[in-house]
């Protein structure tokens, strides 16, 4: 609604007709954001959000335990995730934490565990990818950046087949003037 509707009109109608749904009941929602404050010590850097990982790692985690409960249907080989960020630093720490986790200490962005694929890309590479589940880093806390590029933004919100986990500063998302889209996002979810 917030991309494709243009004078109250939504252009992208075919999106209602897809079966959206899953068996995953962590979260309450298909899209939701999970708030990560971001630490005076984390503002240092704006390009990177060390308690974003974390939580990323985490909820990665969870998802694993589903997929060994669930096992794909027959339409599909295998589930997957996609892990996306705005910024290169924090892909490149996003990129740390998923090597440990997968024990695959020389992967760059294709990683596997448990027979589930794992998909590390800034925002702007996925560009015309999707997956089953998108964790999407904001990482940003004291300027928005070029986030507020809408087609960037686009990409960023529409990977998701299934479900779409957004981890950041909503308090600043909400609270800065630079990018009403961001600011209704990060109200909203």
């Amino acid at each position: 609604e917030e991309i494709y509707t243009v004078d109250g009109v939504q252009a992208l109608k075919d999106s209602r007709r897809i079966n959206r749904e899953w068996d995953y009941g962590e979260y309450n929602s298909h899209a939701v954001w999970i708030d990560a404050p971001k630490s005076a010590n984390d503002k240092n850097n704006d390009r990177r959000h060390v308690k974003e990982v974390k939580i990323i790692i985490d909820e990665i985690t969870k998802f694993l335990k589903f997929t060994k409960r669930e096992p794909i249907n027959e339409e599909k080989e295998a589930w997957n995730i996609a892990v996306l960020s705005f910024y290169k630093p924090q892909e490149t720490l996003l990129r740390e934490a998923l090597r440990k986790l997968c024990d695959q200490p020389n992967t760059i962005s294709k990683f596997s565990k448990g027979g589930t694929e794992i998909l590390l890309y800034t925002v702007d590479k996925f560009q015309g990818m999707e997956a089953d589940i998108v964790f999407l880093s904001m990482v940003r806390g004291s300027s928005v950046g070029f986030m507020d590029n809408i087609n960037r933004l686009n990409v960023a919100l529409t990977r998701a087949k299934y479900q779409r986990v957004i981890v950041g500063d909503k308090n600043f998302f909400s609270k800065q003037n630079s990018s009403q889209e961001l600011k209704r996002l990060a109200e909203n979810e």
